[in-house]
C-alpha cells in the first residue's frame, strides 16, 4: 500500500460521512504514527479526531485498536 493511497484514504475518511466508507477505510489503514511520514501526520491526526468523535460505536473503537 503506498503513501499516496493512504493518503487519499484518510483525505476520504475525512471527507465522506457515510458510515460504510468510513469503516472501510479504517478496517485497511494503518494508522500507526511511526508509518508516517512528518507530512501526513496532521491529516493522520485529523482521521484519529473524527473517528473518536464519531457517534458510530464501532468506529470509535476500531480507531483505537487502530492506533495502539
Amino acid at each position: 500500500m503506498s503513501l499516496a493511497w493512504i493518503a487519499t484514504a484518510l483525505r476520504v475518511f475525512i471527507d465522506d460521512e457515510t458510515l460504510r466508507v468510513r469503516q472501510s477505510i479504517l478496517t485497511i489503514t494503518p494508522l500507526h504514527e511511526e508509518y508516517y511520514p512528518a507530512e501526513l501526520l496532521p491529516l493522520r491526526a485529523e482521521v484519529i479526531a473524527v473517528a473518536r468523535a464519531h457517534p458510530n460505536e464501532g468506529i470509535r473503537r476500531r480507531v483505537e485498536e487502530q492506533v495502539r
